[in-house]
């Protein structure tokens, strides 16, 4: 990743984990954490299956949807890890669950310290393939979509994993764990899901209200 935006405070300490024989264990996300994440947008960019052959610019849908929530304050992150079952085995980014429990914050602090560095490293002429220019038409449509947010979804989520995993059943245990974070901070139950097909096709977008 180049130009990035200073790194955010850290959102959460509460991890949950599954059955040990899966290995399969979640913890707050962190900024190194950004080359796994954007690698698993890669992987369902293309209506959630893999957008490897399909885009110029990889990085892009990560980007333009979960990364910034890590690099901005108001933003928080968990990531699903599976441990390798190697002896000694690294643990494996395979899901992620990203958020803002304050929209209107969020928007300010993203078109102040993010979207600006992303527009200058993917302006609206650049050279790519079809899906590359129709992330790139989302980038350019983001503020006006943030701002058309706030109001009506003060909170924001947004979960993908890959989907071994999600016939685990993983992508719930993410949001379990994303709304007891958001419940210590004061927002309580969720009032409506739907798709965020405009960005990963497996993504649901949670909207919580206090």
């Amino acid at each position: 990743m180049s130009s990035s935006p200073p790194p955010s405070r850290a959102s959460s300490s509460l991890s949950s984990s599954s059955s040990s024989k899966r290995s399969i264990s979640i913890r707050a996300a962190t900024i190194a954490d950004s080359d796994a994440i954007a690698q698993i947008c890669l992987l369902t960019a293309n209506q959630g299956y893999s957008a490897e052959k399909l885009l110029s610019h990889p990085d892009l849908p990560a980007h333009i949807g979960p990364l910034p929530y890590l690099y901005v304050p108001s933003g928080f992150g968990f990531v699903l890890t599976r441990r390798s079952r190697r002896r000694g085995g690294k643990q494996k980014v395979v899901g992620y669950i990203v958020g803002t429990a304050h929209s209107a914050r969020f928007e300010r602090e993203t078109e102040a310290n993010w979207w600006p560095i992303m527009r200058m490293r993917y302006p609206q002429d650049l050279a790519g393939t079809p899906l590359d220019r129709h992330f790139v038409g989302m980038l350019y449509k983001k503020q006006r979509e943030l701002k058309a947010a706030q109001e009506e979804l003060p909170v924001q989520l947004h979960v993908t994993v890959l989907e071994k995993y999600q016939r685990w059943g993983c992508d719930r245990l993410l949001v379990e764990v994303a709304l007891r974070h958001l419940r210590t901070q004061g927002f309580l139950g969720c009032l409506k899901s739907n798709d965020d097909s405009d960005t990963e096709s497996d993504t649901s977008h949670e909207t919580i209200r206090s």
